[in-house]
């Protein structure tokens, strides 16, 4: 099959409605893939966007190259420039591609597609990069076909196409392209394994770019199917969100316990440990009390009570108030880290103003359905974690005890409010 036929195949399955951006660099694989895209019938809108990195004198006159094709081929092209200031021993590669990235992802709509160049030799040299720096299942699938960017996708239609033929496509449709010289130095990774190592190895295996792109899809399907095993064991073990069953964790192999710490942690939008603290876990899972601290990783933490899991960001310190006055019931109260406030009956609520507002000491009790209740036993009736009652303010009118917010009325309260109805809320803010 031919490159334009496989392109205009992938294109076909897209929607009529999408626009599709080019990522053009002016060299030879985004131009073949420009030029083939600009030479076919399209039903969506074809435009072109041109990354001016600002990190070689040469960048202008790249600039004007790519307008000069994109004007031939009446393809309108948008220049975005980048300011990069890499920082003594960063990565310029990295930092590139990063910021690049970032501007392709602004520019994409809802339902835009962003195509770049990428073939199989780059996957190929993906590949061993990530096997070089012992990279996990899903970096050993190297590039996706397609993923999401931003409000859209990125498509790689050419990752099956080798560069042999890119370069017989240019040479037949004699395209003009650039070469960037930063291609040449051999102290980036990628070019050392292009101009050194991948020579010698498909020198002596000549199917050795197949082969390795062979390798990544079936390391893409491993990961896809691993993907949706951490999916199943985690509806298993979840009780609410941010919440699962130790029992059911305890219940996974070790390696799928593991799977399913990090898929939760990562759901919560939390950074995922490295895997000796997820060892650690595991361990304490053995050799925990209830309530225990069992792992804490740079802001967030995750803790023991009747048999859950419990992930949250890591608290705040207690206030070194432990007492004050609420006037103005309309209006929350800061305390601490925290803020409380009328949910309803503010009415009601206003006739009892001020009240004090104070932390827990120890030894309270509430008038609770004509019985004198502790306040740690109404907690643990409420199921508040024993790590958040330090936090939970109590509600005084004189020296009497009202209210625990999110938990219990006095009797007194509840004669003069529907029963059950929730009137007081309060929230611990994680640091």
């Amino acid at each position: 099959m031919s490159i334009s036929s496989q392109i205009q195949s992938q294109i076909q399955q897209l929607p009529e409605t999408s626009t599709l951006w080019v990522a053009y660099s002016g060299g030879l694989d985004s131009h073949v893939l420009l030029h083939s895209l600009a030479t076919m019938p399209l039903t969506q809108q074809l435009k072109a966007i041109h990354i001016h990195h600002g990190l070689q004198t040469v960048a202008d006159n790249w600039v004007k190259h790519c307008q000069h094709v994109c004007d031939e081929l009446g393809i309108a092209l948008e220049v975005v420039h980048l300011h990069l200031n890499p920082s003594t021993g960063e990565s310029i590669e990295a930092l590139a591609r990063t910021g690049r990235y970032r501007a392709f992802a602004a520019k994409l709509s809802a339902g835009d597609y962003l195509l770049t160049a990428q073939h199989a030799d780059d996957q190929a040299e993906t590949l061993l990069l990530q096997l070089l720096r012992g990279s996990s299942a899903a970096g050993l699938a190297a590039m996706p076909q397609q993923r999401a960017l931003g409000k859209g996708f990125l498509l790689r239609p050419l990752l099956t196409c080798s560069q042999a033929s890119l370069q017989a496509y240019a040479q037949a449709a004699q395209l003009q392209w650039i070469e960037d010289p930063s291609n040449q130095d051999l102290r980036f990774d990628r070019n050392y394994l292009r101009q050194q190592i991948m020579p010698l190895l498909t020198s002596r295996w000549q199917g050795a770019v197949k082969s390795l792109n062979r390798a990544a899809q079936h390391q893409a399907e491993h990961v896809q199917l691993l993907a949706e095993l951490t999916e199943a064991d985690y509806q298993h073990c979840l009780l609410a969100q941010r919440r699962l069953s130790l029992s059911a964790v305890e219940g996974l192999s070790d390696i799928r316990q593991r799977h399913v710490l990090r898929y939760w942690i990562q759901q919560a939008g939390f950074p995922s440990p490295n895997q000796a603290r997820l060892h650690n876990l595991q361990a304490s899972f053995n050799q925990r009390t209830d309530t225990q601290l069992l792992l804490q990783w740079q802001d967030y933490e995750i803790r023991c009570y009747r048999g859950a899991l419990y992930l949250q960001q890591q608290l705040p310190a207690l206030p070194q108030q432990q007492t004050w006055l609420w006037q103005d019931l309309s209006q929350p109260l800061i305390i601490g880290a925290g803020e409380l406030r009328i949910k309803a009956n503010l009415s009601t609520w206003q006739t009892l103003a001020p009240l004090t507002v104070r932390l827990r000491q120890g030894g309270e009790r509430l008038r609770y359905y004509r019985q004198e209740k502790t306040v740690k036993n109404l907690l643990q009736q409420a199921d508040i974690a024993p790590w958040l009652r330090p936090y939970l303010p109590l509600l005084y009118q004189g020296d009497e005890l009202i209210a625990i917010p999110d938990v219990a009325l006095c009797d007194r309260l509840h004669k003069a409010m529907p029963a059950g109805l929730v009137s007081l809320s309060f929230q611990v803010q994680a640091r």
